[in-house]
């Protein structure tokens, strides 16, 4: 047990199942742990090659406030298809095992 320091409360601490979304109630939390993978994978290739919002959605095909909103979390609604094609868009390869 770990105590706060400001209410001096013991506060317990579980050990997590690696898969955060399955942890906090996520509706197919195996789906979304995949794609955060994949948006992890797009947002390195942005920021290795330095590119802009307006670059990468156009290379991506999709709109910037878009991108933006993906690259903050907010993906559940996307296809994990759609995010293999914009890591594809941008000359990376994906392993057959994510493509399944």
């Amino acid at each position: 047990m770990r105590r706060n320091l400001q209410t001096d409360q013991q506060v317990g601490v579980e050990q997590g199942s690696g898969n955060v979304y399955r942890d906090l109630g996520f509706r197919n939390p195996d789906a979304m742990k995949l794609k955060a993978t994949l948006v992890s994978g797009i947002r390195a290739v942005i920021e290795q090659r330095q590119l802009s919002g307006v670059e990468a959605a156009r290379i991506i095909g999709i709109p910037e406030l878009r991108l933006s909103r993906l690259l903050i979390g907010q993906f559940e609604r996307i296809s994990r298809e759609k995010l293999i094609e914009s890591l594809d868009r941008l000359d990376q390869n994906v392993s057959s095992d994510l493509r399944k």
